[in-house]
């Protein structure tokens, strides 16, 4: 029997199109934050189209639609003069987008950098490289995030490698001096830079560690060696975008420029499960503060745990890493806190003591200075809606 909820009019005034490559993961993800807006906000029909058949599909049946989500990228000019053509509202979510063309929800890509170098140099790497696939705009922000990171701690990419010959990457991992932290751009490049490692019997990750981008477990839980991975909230940008076209739709006022979604965090897996020192004492110090920096432990304590007088393990450490152990623990905490307030909904004040702070006050400040925003706007703007 006919079902109209089950399959919708294809004329029905609520149908909004969708043009995303599906068999990404991140578009899938992007479609499941549309439909959670979606149920709750709106009576809208989606109709997710394949990014082959989508834009001559518009051409000829723009009246179907009243507004329209996709990946519209400054590489497919045609297809943005067909989009422009239909006069159809639009939200872009391609971090390759034309600037300005359409209201747009993106990726934080420089945060995806920034958080890269912080967990690298949490591991001890002191050689940084960046690979990356493709002339896109998201390669050129993450590699920008990782240079902040990494200057803020007196530290260096030596050397950025563009393309997927895995030949080509295993010669330049050789000449590269070890152990190295090698960013990728993706998890795809990951992968490649995987793969390059075993042309060139280098170990991962005790000569290279790998981290990548999107954390797509396909790609991730299938390589030889587990690849860690930035996670983007891509749920949180099909949220938002699907928010964005619905305002546009009511005519209210539209942000200027585009809206930012913070990664939610990292997946760590084997590629980057190591301590980069040279130094064992330094690494065993390493060791312990992620493990037991959220308990509030302080540096004294930390020391007692190690041969050494407090004042040498702190020259010491500062001497390795460029860093001071007070520093080392209070951004372990904050990381773990960022985890806490995107991932559950312990009010703040639980989420602080649980990472080892007795005072609210001192904890939001911390926060704000590593993060940029008070711990409860970051939860705010970072995490899923559900």
């Amino acid at each position: 029997m006919y079902d109209r909820q089950t399959y919708p009019d294809p004329q029905s005034p609520d149908r909004v199109l969708l043009i995303l490559d599906l068999t990404a993961s991140m578009c899938r993800r992007i479609l499941m934050g549309v439909a959670r807006y979606a149920r709750v906000h709106t009576r809208w029909s989606l109709a997710p189209e394949s990014m082959d058949s989508a834009y001559t599909n518009l051409a000829k049946q723009a009246g179907n639609y009243i507004g329209m989500i996709g990946m519209l990228r400054v590489s497919d000019a045609p297809d943005l003069e067909v989009v422009r053509a239909s006069g159809l509202p639009a939200v872009n979510v391609s971090n390759n987008a034309p600037p300005g063309d359409f209201p747009a929800v993106l990726n934080d890509d420089a945060e995806v950098g920034r958080m890269a170098a912080a967990h690298l140099l949490e591991r001890g790497f002191q050689h940084f490289a960046f690979a990356s696939v493709g002339n896109f705009q998201f390669n050129v922000e993450r590699l920008a995030g990782y240079r902040e990171m990494l200057a803020g701690s007196r530290r260096e990419v030596i050397s950025v490698h563009s393309g997927s010959d895995r030949r080509g990457i295993a010669r330049w991992l050789r000449d590269l001096p070890k152990p190295l932290a090698v960013f990728c751009a993706s998890d795809l490049t990951s992968r490649h830079v995987s793969e390059a490692c075993r042309l060139a019997n280098l170990q991962v990750p005790h000569d290279v560690a790998i981290l990548g981008v999107n954390n797509d477990e396909l790609i991730c839980d299938t390589c030889d060696v587990p690849l860690s991975s930035v996670q983007p909230n891509f749920e949180e940008v099909g949220y938002r975008a699907a928010e964005l076209l619905h305002r546009q739709l009511r005519g209210l006022p539209l942000p200027e420029g585009p809206v930012r979604i913070r990664p939610v965090g990292l997946e760590v897996r084997r590629s980057t499960e190591v301590t980069a020192s040279h130094d064992v004492l330094v690494a065993k110090a390493l060791a312990i503060i992620r493990h037991y920096a959220s308990s509030g432990m302080s540096v004294k304590e930390l020391a007692t745990h190690l041969p050494l007088s407090r004042r040498s393990l702190e020259r010491r450490f500062k001497k390795v890493l460029g860093r001071t152990l007070h520093d080392e623990i209070r951004a372990r905490r904050l990381e773990r806190a960022r985890t806490l307030l995107l991932e559950s909904d312990r009010p703040v004040i639980e989420v602080a003591q649980a990472v080892g702070y007795a005072d609210r006050r001192r904890f939001a400040r911390d926060f704000q200075t590593a993060f940029g925003d008070t711990p409860s706007a970051y939860r705010k703007t970072g995490r899923v809606r559900t």
